[in-house]
């Protein structure tokens, strides 16, 4: 997410118009992820979809760790 952040405001001239520390304050900040997530959960479409990729995600790495040798024997 932050990385998509990143790439979104990097050329935006308000983001150019920062110091370089007003620049790296803003990219490090983990509010950005914070705030995404409450917007997103305020969206039915997202929330639909979120549950629908949930239970794909966890069958998928369910399988992917029952095909792996078990390390507790």
């Amino acid at each position: 997410m932050q990385e998509d952040f990143r790439e979104q405001v990097e050329d935006w001239e308000e983001f150019q118009e920062l110091t370089v520390s007003q620049r790296e304050r803003l990219l490090a900040s983990s509010d950005f992820t914070r705030r995404l997530l409450a917007q997103l959960r305020s969206s039915s479409a997202y929330q639909e979809t979120y549950w629908e990729a949930v239970p794909e995600v966890a069958a998928a790495l369910l399988t992917e760790i029952s095909r792996q040798p078990d390390t507790d024997k």
